[in-house]
């Protein structure tokens, strides 16, 4: 009878534990700083959203102001001219200029208006 063909030998598999726990701990150090990373993204993209946004705004008040000032015929420049006086100092002298301005140069609720637009975007 002819003999019984000899098995292949199983191939004896080691396991090196600490390499495993090595590259595990190396794959999560880097999903946290992966997770950092994203989130100062995030807040980097937050921020700049946020700043084109009050741009945005600034312009848009800034194109009221400019369209109301021309419908009404006042030179705003000349308004911030002595608004800037009263900003700095805070004289009466400046309030009184000031005061006078207003009661010279407006006479309509279009008019108060457009200096509160003004005074709210300064």
């Amino acid at each position: 009878m002819p003999e019984p063909p000899t098995p292949t030998p199983i191939p004896v598999v080691q396991i090196n534990v600490e390499a495993l726990q090595a590259q595990k701990k190396a794959l999560e150090d880097r999903v946290r700083e992966s997770e950092q990373n994203l989130s100062a993204q995030q807040s980097v993209l937050l921020a700049q959203q946020k700043s084109r946004i009050e741009e945005a705004l600034s312009q848009k008040h800034a194109s009221e102001i400019s369209t109301l000032a021309a419908e009404l015929n006042v030179d705003i420049t000349e308004f911030d001219r002595t608004l800037q006086p009263i900003m700095d100092s805070c004289t009466k002298e400046s309030i009184a200029n000031g005061k006078a301005w207003i009661f010279t140069h407006t006479s309509t609720k279009r008019h108060y208006q457009l200096l509160t637009l003004y005074l709210l975007q300064k």
